[in-house]
């Protein structure tokens, strides 16, 4: 709950009025740590605890959120955008491995030292506002699945 309470003040410190809408899809984004929702996701999941909450309501919001840091988007596919809590410290930080077969998305630790970002954005003069790695392949699941079927 604390963190719900950190997420409201720093909203209300950016001047953004905190509806209960809003309370609302920061609570579900809380509650469902480490996976990866889309805003329908969210709808459905809102719909549950106020029926009144609308759709476009939800997609406006998600928009506010990622614009002020609050809320990572991520495009693992070309379906739907998928959004979760961003990472505020530094040890949170971690990328993501998407099955091509499956679609199941692992979050693995940030393996990447801190001098090879800060070296590639020193070299190309760039400034880094956030960072993500996202892999592409197969989860060990899927790679049984595919050397079962070679052997049969």
């Amino acid at each position: 709950m604390s963190e719900i309470i950190s997420l409201v003040n720093e909203l209300e410190r950016k001047n953004i009025k905190v509806t209960q809408q809003r309370r609302i899809i920061l609570g579900i984004l809380n509650n469902n740590k480490g996976e990866h929702l889309s805003a329908r996701d969210i709808y459905t999941l809102g719909k549950d605890i106020d029926d009144s909450i609308g759709l476009s309501t939800v997609y406006r919001t998600l928009n506010l959120l990622r614009d002020v840091g609050i809320i990572a988007e991520y495009h693992f596919d070309k379906e739907f955008a998928k959004y979760e809590l961003s990472c505020q410290k530094e040890q949170d930080i971690h990328h993501h491995l998407i099955c091509k077969n499956c679609g199941k998305i692992i979050e693995v630790e940030n393996y990447l030292p801190g001098h090879f970002k800060d070296e590639i954005y020193d070299k190309n003069q760039f400034i880094c506002q956030e960072f993500s790695l996202k892999v592409s392949g197969l989860c060990k699941e899927c790679q049984q699945l595919f050397s079962e079927e070679k052997t049969s």
